[in-house]
């Protein structure tokens, strides 16, 4: 802040290490947190933030606020989220939530107290079929006052609960322990450091992404009718202890339920062009290939063991699982996450999917990894050769009994991926396309 309590001044912070200048000039001036921005200039042009300048809390909330906020949304924000795989949205939203969070840090205040009015957002979360747009505008304000005003107006129960457990996933996997101190240094004059801390903005906006079509899917008309008079008996199952304990991890009870639906991978087999056969079907190669490739041959698919990571920092949502399965022939999905305990009433590892046939709805993960190592070791026993790719969908925040990470758990992890060749995947968007590109290979 200048002499002038009314103005903004982030010069008067230390310099971003990758921005090229420190020089801000002011922009709009907003009526509500929404308005609040900074745009990032270049080294010839000022950066422009936009606040109010008037004299009360609520206008010097707003400035506080908007400074912040110059600290922590990213340069070439957009480029990033392309990158990355997420929605520009997404990447807004982790943002806000972010900004939030080093606000009440820094301030010891509420950001949206009495800078927001959420009654239109809570309207259209009651509305028949939520878009997941409205789910990730609301996910912004998360860890804030207006989001537990969100929570109160919600009139469908279940939608409630499963909203308050996306912000308890938030709060405890994201903005708070290891990654949040990344997330702070993102400033960092370390570059590793500023390297780690862009990996959890990404994989904030991942889960967002992932949370916000899950929630309008499962909250949709459609959704609701479709799983009335559905038969869920016996889908559930019961753990089975599979692999040794091993230091530092809960012991593996995997579960095994039922598997009502039939699948058929669409790349279950595909035609390659080939230079030997007896009836020519690519003429033109004869031409545009040097190695005149006319003939074509059928493939077998590889399939693959897919293992989830169903942690709080993860997610996997029956659309996510079928657009898996359509896309990648006979593969075996394996799901793991631990609670508080490991035993065959408390399974922490699900076979979904196994030989063409999946699960009709997915099971209640409880949040925690816990059984990082195990699951892997127990994947090798479900492949069908072992030229059968096994993929791996994690962050890599492992963690072993009583959610405790160290660095000898995550070098085991990397010791089994390394020594059999598995597949590590950020997301179950690149797992896909991953998958995709390997079929037909064998």
């Amino acid at each position: 802040m200048s002499n002038n309590q009314h103005t903004l001044v982030p010069e008067a912070l230390r310099q971003r290490p990758d921005l090229p200048h420190n020089r801000y000039q002011s922009g709009s001036l907003p009526m509500d947190i929404s308005g609040v921005s900074v745009t990032f200039g270049s080294a010839t042009k000022a950066h422009t933030y936009s606040a109010p300048t008037g004299e009360g809390d609520v206008s010097r909330r707003l400035r506080r606020f908007a400074l912040t906020l110059t600290r922590f949304q990213l340069p070439k924000a957009k480029a990033l989220a392309k990158r990355w795989g997420v929605t520009d949205s997404a990447l807004t939203a982790t943002t806000n939530i972010i900004t939030a969070k080093a606000f009440a840090e820094a301030f010891g205040d509420d950001a949206t107290k009495g800078t927001i009015n959420p009654d239109v957002l809570i309207s259209l979360l009651n509305e028949p079929n939520p878009k997941p747009e409205v789910f990730m505008k609301a996910f912004s304000f998360i860890d804030t006052g207006v989001y537990q005003q969100i929570l109160n107006g919600i009139t469908n129960p279940e939608q409630m609960i499963y909203m308050r457990g996306v912000k308890d996933d938030v709060i405890s996997h994201f903005i708070s322990g290891w990654r949040w101190s990344y997330i702070k240094d993102i400033n960092s004059l370390t570059p590793y450091r500023r390297k780690e801390g862009k990996r959890c903005y990404k994989y904030l906006a991942s889960y967002l992404d992932h949370k916000s079509n899950d929630g309008a899917s499962e909250f949709s008309e459609a959704q609701k009718s479709e799983r009335k008079g559905k038969k869920q008996d016996g889908e559930a199952g019961r753990g089975k202890a599979q692999v040794a304990e091993g230091d530092g991890w809960f012991p593996l009870f995997v579960s095994k339920p039922d598997l009502p639906l039939n699948h058929t991978g669409k790349l279950g087999r595909r035609e390659i062009a080939c230079d030997e056969g007896s009836v020519p079907k690519y003429l033109t190669r004869w031409v545009t290939d040097p190695e005149r490739r006319i003939y074509s041959r059928k493939t077998k698919s590889l399939g693959a063991v897919v293992v989830m990571d169903c942690s709080g920092s993860m997610s996997l949502s029956e659309r996510d699982l079928q657009q898996l399965m359509d896309n990648t022939a006979g593969a075996t999905v394996l799901c793991y996450s631990t609670g508080n305990r490991a035993d065959e009433e408390h399974p922490n590892a699900w076979i979904v999917a196994r030989k063409n046939r999946q699960v009709r709805r997915l099971p209640d993960f409880p949040g925690g990894n816990g059984c990082d190592a195990p699951a892997l070791r127990y994947a090798l026993t479900l492949r069908d050769t072992t030229k059968q790719p096994i993929v791996w969908v994690t962050d890599y925040g492992v963690t072993g009994k009583g959610d405790y990470s160290s660095e000898a758990l995550v070098n085991e992890c990397k010791a089994l991926v390394k020594r059999h060749g598995i597949i590590v995947e950020p997301n179950i968007r690149t797992a896909i396309k991953k998958l995709t590109q390997l079929q037909g290979k064998a």
